[in-house]
């Protein structure tokens, strides 16, 4: 009888070891699943991070392409301009000299038909002293 009871003592103290290591099991079981399904979430959240960053580049890109596209246009537009503005100047100081020696010019004619009408009335003086 006392080799039953110890036989049934070590049987029950057996049965109690191995429902804590079941437990023990369970828990580490649990606690794998959770990681897993923790380790899936964030895969996901990592792809939808990864396609949210190669829009955010791809935005990027086409914003950088048309400022750069822009850029060139302006650049191209003011290039136009000053090449208008400098024909415009050049054009303004050519038609001034041009008026500069038109004024150069009317001055010379003024003064030689002054001269002439002074050498035209000294020529009917002299005329009309000769015929006297």
């Amino acid at each position: 009888k006392d080799l039953e009871g110890e036989l049934n003592q070590s049987q029950d103290s057996l049965r109690l070891q191995l429902e804590h290591m079941d437990e023990v099991r369970a828990q580490i079981d649990k606690e794998i699943e959770e990681l897993d399904e923790r380790k899936r979430q964030l895969r996901m959240e990592l792809d939808a991070v990864s396609r949210q960053l190669d829009e955010a580049r791809a935005k990027q890109k086409q914003h950088m392409e048309k400022s750069d596209k822009q850029r060139s246009e302006l650049y191209s537009i003011k290039s136009s301009l000053k090449g208008k503005i400098n024909a415009a100047t050049s054009e303004a100081q050519s038609s001034e000299r041009e008026k500069d020696l038109l004024d150069q010019t009317r001055k010379i004619i003024e003064e030689v038909t002054a001269s002439l009408q002074a050498s035209g009335k000294e020529q009917d003086m002299d005329l009309k002293q000769k015929q006297v």
